[in-house]
């Protein structure tokens, strides 16, 4: 992965427009969220939203792309503490609220994920011309 990640950053360094380089930071780092433990995906998340990226193509992937696995993380991590819940005897009477909560989450992630897609299809497209 860090071979693939240098490689996709080298262009970086011979004077790339300041659009490609925001398209070539944003795919390496979805590819490190992609890549990252789900349990331990936030921080990764975290600093895509952080990233400071002028071009509108790039920053369509970066904010879709971070909603997606925010909304995936946190749905997910509401599911296991439930799940946990569940196991331990600790359900109350809210784990249907949590529970309908965690699916909600978890559909708005598949939406941002097919957005996320397209819009890293793109910007893989838009630097391969």
């Amino acid at each position: 992965m860090l071979a693939m990640t240098a490689l996709m950053l080298s262009p970086l360094a011979c004077g790339q427009s300041t659009e490609r380089q925001d398209v070539t930071r944003v795919l390496a780092q979805v590819e490190r969220v992609r890549q990252a433990n789900p349990n331990r995906r936030l921080p990764q998340v975290v600093e895509l939203e952080r990233m400071q990226v002028k071009a509108k193509r790039a920053q369509l992937a970066q904010s879709s792309c971070a909603s997606a696995y925010r909304a995936l993380y946190e749905g997910n991590k509401l599911a296991d503490d439930l799940k946990a819940k569940v196991r331990s005897g600790r359900a109350d009477a809210q784990i249907a609220k949590a529970l309908t909560e965690a699916e909600q989450r978890l559909t708005a992630a598949q939406k941002d994920i097919e957005v996320c897609r397209t819009a890293l299809q793109q910007l893989h497209r838009w630097l391969r011309r």
